[in-house]
């Protein structure tokens, strides 16, 4: 609507006389082309400058451009869009920066203009849409692109009808096989199930208009780049294993309240009188409504069963407003208004909506286009920008209800370090909605997260194989660089010895000869020992490091997969009796039972530990079952109102070392030297290359056994020291 229809006409025909005679790589006369990239910007809801860019913007390749004129007859703003374009597409290297470069080009003209991303959208659409007449090389490089720079720009903006078109189309052209195969199973799925599609619609239509309900139902059907990425991420491998591949959308009228603030009530009316008929399936309801995801999608999500009888799968049911809607798919695009009247701070005919998510989005373009301004390249920028800028994000809270926007993934280390460096490293205990849970766990969208801090600073080296953001991943490389040098060797040490003994390894001799020959290079023992030191301080990863040594097939297994998926479920039994309160690493009011195996009684020794199900139990200390545990699942525990500051305990240290003349007496000299007693040392196992012994000895508190551990360390020819089970 108001539009100069004889402006834009004319725009078409002083672009159909300087195209005359160019023809496209498909054959077909180049303003068709251009053409194309019309019916895009149209769908994008675009003003009539952006339209007779979109025209235009081949033209400066054409020797009959001229600028001047066009600017002129058509205005300074269409030159602009023109400029900015040309801009983007002035990149030629092959080098690594070249998707760096694109990335920063893109925002800085997105900070000017938020027009020129539509144009570079609609341009990128038409041309990927062509790919059959490139070359293989090239349908590869342009695919790869859309697909790692094109698509998480438009997810972070919100233009999902944009993004799921780059998508399958990128997925055409990298992954043939895969799709070939996608496009198969969907063909046979709808064959299968397009009636029964549309009964579930008519039923839930019907069932609305029963109740007095107008509104609009549609049906989705999830994208096939979407598929393949979720089959893949389950290691699933038939499409009937989905239950979201088709979604019932029911979206109603917008609605306000006497002061103009929209009302959402209906939304959950709608919900409970779905509810009333069909049975929700569990863990499956997601409120976007309240807590809508970084790009401003808002929702209402849920799943029920008996819907259609022909139709067995569960159906995912989609509840929104109309506004909802035409920010789920336009996004951004939706948030524009176009004034012939008022011109913003550039000069140009646009202006932005004044509501909240408006104000996000440019808040978000102006702060990365900030970044962009001062980025080094470098081998791991890329990586940087995927994750702290490009990835899907979440929201969760801390208990004062303040809402922090991580990246998904995320870990309670990560929000740790958003709440600030120091609460980051003296990170303790994470608690979710009040249940602990364990550190590298995975916070879900609207999670309430309390961290529970030490005294001192203590982070950990491993912590780096779990953390996503950028921010608390240099906090702990920091950390661990102002460390003393000899410390950070150490560590190194016993980081690599540690995943050697673990895989059935011999450990490093004092040559660090495994190193001799690393990455096709001959390393100097200088070398080698600045390797074993970059482990130390955080800057490599050990399981990069033996991946580059002993091949991919070594790290198979790495992560403990089986802690992250025990925690998933994040409800814990609980069996407290509020006579018996007992402190879990310190806290009071931690759900637990106490074990049937030994049943401890108030004033023994006893430790928490957490089972499979992520409930918490209590055992005697000396409880047999505990020999057969998992020690990382182990927790400190006591009573409350129990005074054992006095009180000893035994603690089994195991000890790894390579044997020497005198090692035995070293490690007994360093245990007396803090004043506590050895009460026996028995051998547990030995090959060529280490030995293993264990020594229990009797402690008055835990900051002793931390203290023997730390000091053991230091003690030449020790390898690895751990507290034993």
């Amino acid at each position: 609507s108001n539009v100069d229809e004889e402006k834009l006409s004319k725009a078409f025909k002083y672009a159909y006389n300087l195209y005359d005679w160019y023809y496209n790589v498909n054959g077909d006369p180049l303003i068709f082309y251009y053409y194309d990239v019309i019916d895009v910007l149209i769908d994008l809801r675009t003003d009539e400058d952006t339209l007779i860019a979109g025209l235009f913007y081949g033209l400066v390749d054409i020797d009959k451009y001229d600028k001047d004129e066009v600017s002129n007859l058509f205005g300074e703003d269409v030159v602009f869009l023109i400029d900015s374009l040309s801009f983007l597409g002035k990149i030629k290297s092959n080098s690594l920066n070249v998707e760096v470069e694109s990335i920063r080009r893109m925002f800085v003209s997105m900070a000017k203009d938020l027009r020129v991303i539509f144009l570079k959208f609609a341009d990128r659409l038409v041309k990927i849409r062509q790919l059959d007449f490139y070359s293989s090389e090239q349908q590869k490089l342009i695919a790869k692109e859309t697909l790692e720079v094109f698509v998480p720009i438009a997810s972070r903006l919100g233009i999902y009808v944009v993004k799921s078109k780059f998508e399958d189309l990128s997925f055409k052209y990298l992954y043939p096989k895969q799709y070939a195969i996608r496009r198969m199973d969907m063909d046979e799925y709808l064959k299968s199930r397009r009636s029964s599609i549309e009964d579930i619609k008519r039923e839930v239509k019907s069932f609305l208009s029963s109740h007095g309900i107008e509104a609009e139902v549609e049906g989705r059907i999830k994208n096939l780049y979407s598929i393949y990425r979720k089959l893949k991420v389950k290691n699933q491998t038939n499409l009937t294993d989905l239950y979201d591949v088709f979604a019932v959308r029911i979206i109603l009228p917008d609605r306000y309240d006497e002061n103009g603030k929209e009302s959402v009530d209906h939304l959950y009316s709608i919900l409970g009188l779905i509810y009333s008929r069909w049975k929700p399936v569990p863990n499956r309801f997601k409120d976007y409504v309240a807590v809508p995801k970084p790009n401003g999608y808002s929702s209402l999500h849920t799943a029920v069963l008996g819907l259609c009888s022909k139709f067995s799968q569960v159906t995912e049911i989609q509840i929104r407003t109309k506004r909802m809607h035409e920010e789920a798919e336009y996004g951004i695009a939706s948030h524009w208004l176009y004034d012939s009247n008022k011109k913003n701070v550039q000069g140009r005919k646009v202006k932005f909506k004044d509501d909240e998510m408006s104000r996000k989005y440019m808040d978000w373009i102006a702060a990365v286009s900030d970044v962009q301004k001062n980025l080094k390249y470098g081998k791991n920028v890329i990586e940087t920008f995927k994750l702290d800028i490009f990835s899907d994000r979440i929201f969760v809270m801390t208990p004062e209800g303040e809402i922090r926007d991580l990246p998904v993934g995320s870990t309670p280390v990560d929000f740790a370090y958003s709440l600030g460096e120091e609460i980051g490293h003296r990170c303790k205990i994470a608690k979710i909605d009040g249940s602990p849970v364990f550190l590298n766990y995975e916070l879900q969208n609207g999670d309430m997260v309390e961290i529970i801090t030490g005294l001192q600073d203590d982070p950990k080296i491993s912590w780096l194989s779990f953390v996503k953001t950028t921010k608390a991943r240099n906090a702990i490389k920091s950390f661990f660089k102002a460390f003393n040098q000899d410390k950070v060797f150490q560590d190194g040490l016993e980081l690599i010895n540690n995943a050697l003994v673990k895989y059935g390894k011999d450990v490093l001799d004092d040559d660090l000869s495994l190193f001799k020959e690393y990455l096709g290079e001959h390393l100097s023992y200088k070398n080698r020992e600045n390797l074993v030191k970059k482990v130390g301080d955080g800057s490599l990863l050990v399981d990069d490091v033996l991946k580059n040594v002993f091949g991919e097939d070594f790290i198979k297994g790495w992560k403990n997969a089986m802690l992250r998926k025990s925690l998933k479920n994040r409800s814990v039994v609980s069996y407290k009796n509020d006579k018996d309160e007992i402190y879990i690493s310190g806290e009071l009011g931690v759900p637990y039972r106490i074990a049937k195996c030994c049943l401890p009684k108030k004033g023994t020794d006893i430790v928490a530990y957490i089972n499979k199900n992520n409930v918490i139990t209590v055992h005697a200390e000396n409880c047999k079952v505990l020999s057969k545990v998992d020690n990382d699942r182990v927790l400190e525990a006591k009573w409350k109102g129990v005074e054992d500051s006095l009180k000893k305990y035994s603690v089994k240290i195991e000890i790894v070392f390579k044997s020497r003349v005198g090692l035995i007496r070293d490690i007994a000299d360093v245990i007396a030297g803090l004043g506590i007693n050895i009460l026996y040392l028995s051998d547990v196992g030995a090959n060529d290359s280490y030995k293993k012994k264990n020594i229990v000895i009797e402690v008055f508190s835990e900051e002793q056994v931390l203290n023997v551990i730390e000091k053991l360390k230091k003690v030449r020819s020790v390898i690895m020291v751990s507290r034993g089970k």
